[in-house]
């Protein structure tokens, strides 16, 4: 699941849990450093195929001009980033 985190989509991924609400995509590009609108798609689509991240209406019901919303999913992060932390503790 971590293996889709980079430096941009980790702060994506924060700036989502800061927010506290769903975002639109020009929502979430208005708070972080430019980046080409394709880019930011595909971000977000890994970041939802892993679950860190939930888009409204869901990836196979979305269709052309409809308004999309995304949320992290704060749950599945903290259980993530933990495990993780519980990883590194066991090997140190």
């Amino acid at each position: 699941m971590l293996g889709v985190l980079n430096g941009r989509r980790f702060e994506l991924l924060m700036e989502m849990l800061a927010a506290a609400e769903p975002l639109t995509t020009t929502e979430i590009a208005d708070r972080l450093p430019p980046r080409s609108r394709g880019s930011l798609h595909r971000d977000l689509a890994s970041l939802e195929a892993v679950g860190l991240v939930r888009g409204d209406p869901a990836g196979a019901m979305r269709q052309q001009g409809r308004r999309v919303t995304y949320e992290a999913v704060s749950a599945v992060v903290v259980d993530t980033f933990e495990s993780l932390a519980h990883q590194v503790q066991d090997v140190t």
